[in-house]
C-alpha cells in the first residue's frame, strides 16, 4: 500500500518508525540504539531476487513490466554506478529479524535536501530473506520503496547472488566486497615528469594530466577538479551557421538502449511473475510458457555477438552460455 509523504514533524516521523518496527512478535529496537554493526556478511539471510521482486512489485513505479526490465530502473543504475556506500549489517539475538543500515550518494546534487552528504536509512529483513520494512529520509522514502532503497536491495541481492562474502583467501568471510564500483590497478604517471625541475608551466602540466586521465581513466574523480581548457571566443553567428549547415555533419547516428539478460535472470523474473516455487513440480505447460517467455531481439543478439567475440576472455561469454545448450553439446546429444 502506498504511504503518504510525511510532513517534517517529529510526531509524524515517530509514528512512521513505530509502524516500521512493529512485528507480530512485538516491537523491534530503534536502529539508532544498535551497536553491533559489522561489515561481516557471512551470516546474513539468503536474500534472493524473488524477495526483492515481491517487496517492490505493485508499489509506485514498480510494475511487473518494468521489474522485468529492472536494469533500466533508476535504483539499479544507482547500484551499478556505485552510489551505495557503507552498507552494514546488524543481527538481533534470539530474533528472526536483522537490520541493514546504508548510505546512498545523491544522483544530481552534491548534498541531500537537508544538507547531508548521503541519504542514511535502514532496511529490515526477516530470517527467511523477506523484506519486512525499509526507510529512507528522502522526500519519497517514507514508504520504503524509493530509488535509494531499491539500489540498496539490488546491492544486497548481488552480494548474496555472487557470493561476495568471501575473501581472496580460503578462509571464511572477513568482510564484504563493494560491488558496482570500478577500481583501477595501475597509478597514472604523467609522461616526462621531472620533479627536480625548479620551474615549469603549471597550467600546461595540469592540462597534460587532464588529457592523460581522460584518455586512460575517464572515470577518475580527479578529472572533475582539474580546470578545463578555455575555448577560444567564436562569434555566435558563426557558431550558429556552422552547426545548422548539414555539410558540416560528418555522420548521423541512432543510439538504442539494449539490455541483455542471462538465463538465470530470465528464470528469476518468470518465477516471480508466475508465483513458481522451487519445490513445485514443473508441468509441460509451464515449460512451454517459459520457452515462449524467452525472447531475444535482433539488437540483443548483435550485442551478445559483439561482446563475446573473444569467447573465454569475456565474462559475458560464460554468463550467456550458462543455462544454454551450446553448439558443441548439442552435437554430442544429437549424435
Amino acid at each position: 500500500m502506498k504511504q503518504a509523504k510525511l510532513d517534517d514533524t517529529a510526531e509524524d516521523r515517530n509514528k512512521l518508525m513505530e509502524d516500521k518496527l512493529r512485528t507480530n512478535d512485538g516491537k523491534l529496537p530503534d536502529p539508532k540504539t544498535l551497536t553491533a554493526w559489522t561489515n561481516n556478511f557471512s551470516n546474513i539471510p539468503e536474500f534472493t531476487f524473488g524477495d526483492l521482486y515481491n517487496y517492490l512489485v505493485g508499489k509506485e513505479d514498480y510494475s511487473e513490466e518494468n521489474l522485468r526490465s529492472f536494469k533500466s530502473l533508476l535504483g539499479f543504475k544507482l547500484f551499478r554506478d556505485g552510489h551505495v556506500i557503507d552498507l552494514k549489517y546488524c543481527p538481533l539475538e534470539k530474533n528472526n529479524f536483522c537490520f541493514f543500515k546504508f548510505k546512498v550518494k545523491p544522483t544530481e546534487r552534491a548534498k541531500t535536501e537537508d544538507g547531508q552528504a548521503t541519504y542514511n536509512g535502514f532496511t529490515i529483513l526477516k530470517s527467511s530473506g523477506e523484506v519486512h520494512a525499509a526507510f529512507c529520509p528522502c522526500k519519497g522514502g517514507s514508504d520504503g520503496c524509493c530509488r535509494h532503497v531499491a539500489a540498496v536491495l539490488f546491492d544486497l541481492q548481488a552480494t548474496v547472488s555472487n557470493n561476495l562474502m568471501s575473501t581472496c583467501t580460503s578462509g571464511k568471510c572477513e568482510g564484504r566486497k563493494e560491488v558496482g564500483i570500478v577500481t583501477e590497478k595501475d597509478p597514472v604517471k604523467p609522461h616526462n615528469f621531472q620533479p627536480g625541475l625548479s620551474s615549469f608551466d603549471s597550467s600546461s602540466m595540469r592540462e597534460k594530466l587532464r588529457r592523460g586521465l581522460q584518455q586512460l581513466y575517464p572515470q577518475s574523480v580527479a578529472i572533475h577538479f582539474l580546470p578545463k581548457p578555455e575555448d577560444p571566443d567564436t562569434p555566435e553567428p558563426l557558431v550558429k551557421e556552422h552547426i545548422t549547415n548539414d555539410a558540416n555533419v560528418e555522420r548521423f547516428e541512432t543510439v538504442e538502449n539494449v539490455t541483455v539478460y542471462t538465463m538465470k535472470e530470465y528464470a528469476n523474473i518468470f518465477k516471480c511473475q508466475n508465483n513458481i516455487d522451487n519445490n513445485m513440480d514443473i508441468s509441460e505447460d509451464i515449460v512451454e510458457s517459459f520457452m515462449k517467455f524467452l525472447s531475444v531481439s535482433e539488437s540483443q543478439c548483435d550485442v551478445i555477438c559483439s561482446k563475446t567475440v573473444h569467447q573465454g576472455s569475456s565474462q559475458l561469454w560464460f554468463d550467456q552460455g550458462s543455462g544454454r545448450i551450446t553448439a558443441s553439446n548439442f552435437y554430442r546429444c544429437a549424435t
